[in-house]
């Protein structure tokens, strides 16, 4: 599973953002689609994370 940020933008130019895992963009995408049929866009991007290694004391 991996974590998707969505955002469906409707037909008057109304925004609305979700964030949740899913296993695949497409899923998120057909997700969206299925609870906002009447949207005019959606924008489903994969969100990933950076690991540091090391201590964070130096950082600022």
């Amino acid at each position: 599973m991996h974590s998707y940020h969505i955002t469906i933008t409707m037909t008057d130019a109304s925004q609305g953002v979700h964030v949740g895992l899913y296993q695949h963009g497409a899923a998120a995408a057909l997700r969206a689609a299925g609870l906002f049929p009447d949207a005019a866009k959606i924008n489903v991007r994969r969100l990933s994370t950076v690991l540091l290694r090391g201590s964070r004391k130096g950082a600022a």
